[in-house]
């Protein structure tokens, strides 16, 4: 009775781990979806803001290059000409750490498929696992069966040998018996 109760709570437990890890996993989907999505609106309105800074950086060169050519003054002309190029420096350093940024963001992104290739691998060695220790309890309860049968059956052999040994003893004695 006790193994079978120790069985069934195996077995109950198991269910438990199984529908948990599952519950666990559809979890973690779900919330990797929305995450998804939330940094797809990320990249969009990050796109948005550079496509809307760049449309300024042009306005202002577009203006700085037009003081440069309507500057009458020497000196209004070397000024014009310093502002322009301390802003084609400022752009430069910019357009430097947007591609920097980037170079981030791709290795960040390589980060994350590398980290769902491993949570994908380790998820598909768990259930492989699973269904190995499934299978090595199936064949340790069937040796045990075998083993219980087995035992059930020599003891059952070794009774009916003992009562033949004894019969063949009585026996043997009424012979010597009838002998004499």
């Amino acid at each position: 009775a006790k193994e079978a109760y120790n069985k069934e709570i195996g077995l109950l437990n198991d269910k438990y781990n199984y529908q948990t890890m599952m519950l666990d996993r559809r979890t973690s989907e779900a919330i990797d979806g929305i995450q998804r999505q939330i940094d797809a609106i990320d990249k969009l309105t990050d796109i948005e803001e550079l496509a809307a800074d760049r449309a300024a950086e042009k306005q202002h060169m577009t203006e700085l290059e037009a003081a440069v050519e309507t500057a009458t003054i020497d000196e209004d002309v070397t000024k014009a000409k310093q502002a322009l190029a301390d802003y084609r420096v400022e752009i430069t350093r910019k357009e430097l750490l947007r591609k920097r940024d980037a170079d981030k963001d791709a290795l960040r992104d390589e980060q994350d498929r590398i980290r769902e290739a491993a949570r994908s691998e380790k998820n598909r060695l768990k259930t492989k696992l699973e269904a190995n220790i499934t299978t090595q309890k199936g064949i340790y309860d069937n040796i045990v069966d075998t083993n219980k049968r087995l035992s059930i059956q020599a003891d059952i052999d070794l009774v009916e040998t003992l009562a033949r040994l004894e019969t063949d003893r009585v026996a043997a004695i009424q012979a010597e018996t009838d002998k004499l």
